[in-house]
This record gives C-alpha cells, sequence and structure tokens, in this order.
C-alpha cells in the first residue's frame, strides 16, 4: 500500500520521535513523487504507524502541532 502526503504532513511525521525501527524504516524510505511524498508498506506497516501518530496527536500539548499531526493520521 502506498499513502502520498503532502510536504508537511511529511514533516510532521519525520518529526515523532517515538517511532520504532520499522516505522523509522518507512518513514526513510518514502520517495518524493511530483512535490508529494509517497510512504509505502504492508497494511500493518501503516496501521502501526497510524496508531503512533495516534498517539502523538492524544499526547501534544501544541494545537497547532496536534492539527498537523490530526492531518497527517486522516491520510494514513
Amino acid at each position: 500500500m502506498t499513502v502520498q502526503l503532502s510536504p508537511a504532513e511529511f514533516e510532521a511525521l519525520r518529526r515523532i520521535q517515538t517511532l520504532d525501527p520499522a516505522d523509522e524504516r518507512l518513514v526513510y524510505r518514502s520517495r518524493h513523487v511530483g512535490g508529494l511524498i509517497e510512504v509505502s508498506g504492508t497494511e500493518d506497516d501503516l496501521r502501526s504507524l497510524a496508531g503512533v501518530i495516534a498517539d502523538e496527536v492524544a499526547d501534544e500539548a501544541s494545537a497547532r502541532r496536534r492539527a498537523g499531526l490530526k492531518a497527517t493520521f486522516d491520510r494514513i
């Protein structure tokens, strides 16, 4: 499966400090395609990544950062 993220959504994803090694591989294996960033993995891989993002959204104090993370979560 492949998910396309805007540069801002991808930046929110890259800033997550609590990614496990498998999630980090998804992020750093991404490709730039036509102004978007494609993140590819299995359904389980992307579900795991979405779970990490959801945890970050729940714990984030900054409304601005929380909104960016939520937009990223919605795409995945």
